[in-house]
């Protein structure tokens, strides 16, 4: 069987296996509240959309919950790739999220966006902490305290 067939058909089992874990395993979602903050200030930065106003519907906040969750997921994978990462090194959330996550959803720099990421650093910590430790597809979400993750992949052996 040629090697690309081969390497696509691990990606798909990849991706059907995220899928599956999202599905089956509770990974951090942000509280209602704070999703509500995020959508109203992302939806008023949206210049095309300036119609009546953002109207609540618990069934979008409650997509847009898991969504958002999911983004952080991600982004701590990706995260968990850097040379910081693979050194056991604390990654501190608030300068994550702040700085960086923020860009990946919309918010940047200006004070509105930073406090709202402020919140999700603040909540994410709080539900991290509670866990201690987080098992993922991809390795260990630890939480080592002052707002610091350790984020460590498992061997690429382990998937085998």
């Amino acid at each position: 069987m040629p090697e690309v067939a081969i390497q696509d058909r691990k990606k798909i089992k990849y991706i059907e296996d995220l899928i599956k874990f999202f599905d089956e395993t509770r990974f951090y979602r942000p509280s209602l509240k704070l999703t509500e903050k995020i959508v109203e200030r992302l939806y008023s930065l949206d210049n095309l959309n300036k119609r009546k106003g953002y109207i609540r519907n618990d069934r979008d906040l409650a997509i847009q919950q898991k969504l958002f969750g999911e983004q952080v997921y991600l982004y701590l994978a990706n995260l968990s790739k850097t040379p910081e990462a693979n050194k056991g090194k604390g990654l501190n959330l608030e300068t994550e999220i702040n700085e960086w996550f923020g860009k990946s959803i919309g918010l940047a720099n200006e004070s509105k966006d930073k406090e709202i990421l402020l919140d999700l650093a603040d909540d994410f910590n709080k539900w991290i902490e509670n866990q201690e430790t987080f098992l993922t597809d991809w390795g260990k979400i630890n939480s080592v305290g002052n707002k610091n993750v350790v984020l460590e992949r498992f061997n690429k052996e382990d998937y085998v």
